[in-house]
């Protein structure tokens, strides 16, 4: 992910907002939303959002009319 997100702002000099999804219910549940590398001298963080599915509100999203049917 790190590698794709440095090419990306390299290649079009704009922000990246990057997501995780997880689609199972019991999946994720430790991800700290972030990947750390550390070497001495140098440090590596990239951040980015967590997205659980199965703790989305389906029915509020289907009601709001985000979704074509």
């Amino acid at each position: 992910m790190a590698g794709y997100i440095g090419r990306a702002i390299e290649q079009h000099g704009v922000p990246v907002f990057s997501s995780v999804i997880y689609l199972r219910p019991d999946a994720g549940h430790r991800d700290p939303g972030q990947y750390l590398q550390t070497h001495p001298g140098h440090r590596v963080l990239v951040q980015y959002k967590v997205i659980r599915l199965s703790e989305l509100e389906g029915q509020r999203i289907l009601d709001a009319g985000h979704v074509t049917r």
